[in-house]
């Protein structure tokens, strides 16, 4: 249990394992486009057949659900901290598509595309299209966290990244009896630690629109299980 200045005493987890997933988002670069699928340069590893959504920015924000089909590394770069960040080359078959969501899409596309890419099939829906360069393309995808301790107004989580101060972020959380928690963390900590051989960070979360259900829920989980 810690004591101090905090709202609510926060408890420790020890051998009890709670984690949770968050929604973040990096920006990308889209290699070519057509009104089936995408094809993009990002700095992480993509699960194939695992969904993602892309949100393009044009006119207005154009987001979309696609399933990636491959996924390579192509080249390593090294990054401000002079760390190396891979670099893969991704593959996304856009799903879920409405005539609507077709219709803007095809907009998208004839106000971006500078040439045809090449031809897949006969059909124009096939044609994959190179777009403008300053095109903004953001991938939303979920990451893993260890939840260290809890409490009821925040909690210390373990995870691969770094987040900025003040930064906030949809997460859930997956406790007893298959409950999930739904909620936006805000970043109020970070420290770096090493953790067989690989770094990692504690990041202290702020809870922020928690429900009063699940309020209830996380109170019952910490008198019973703590």
């Amino acid at each position: 249990m810690m004591h101090g200045k905090r709202r609510y005493n926060r408890f420790k987890l020890n051998d009890r394992e709670v984690n949770g997933k968050m929604l973040l988002a990096t920006e990308v670069k889209v290699i070519d486009i057509s009104i089936s699928g995408i094809s993009l340069k990002v700095n992480r590893r993509l699960n194939i057949g695992s969904n993602y959504t892309l949100k393009l920015e044009g006119r207005k924000t154009l987001s979309l659900e696609g399933t990636v089909i491959w996924c390579s590394l192509i080249e390593t770069r090294k990054g401000s901290q002079g760390d190396i960040v891979p670099i893969y080359s991704a593959g996304m078959q856009f799903k879920d598509m409405s005539n609507k969501r077709i219709t803007e899409l095809q907009y998208f596309i004839d106000s971006h595309a500078i040439e045809a890419a090449h031809l897949i099939g006969g059909a124009r829906l096939n044609i994959r299209f190179h777009i403008k360069g300053q095109t903004n393309a953001v991938l939303i995808y979920p990451d893993d966290y260890k939840v260290n301790t809890i409490s009821l107004g925040g909690m210390l989580i373990e995870c691969l990244r770094n987040f900025e101060i003040g930064s906030r972020i949809p997460m859930e959380m997956f406790i007893h009896n298959d409950n999930t928690l739904k909620f936006v963390g805000r970043v109020a900590s970070s420290r770096v630690i090493d953790k067989e051989d690989q770094k990692q960070y504690n990041i202290g979360i702020e809870f922020l629109d928690l429900s009063e259900k699940d309020r209830r829920i996380l109170a019952s989980f910490i008198a019973i299980a703590l």
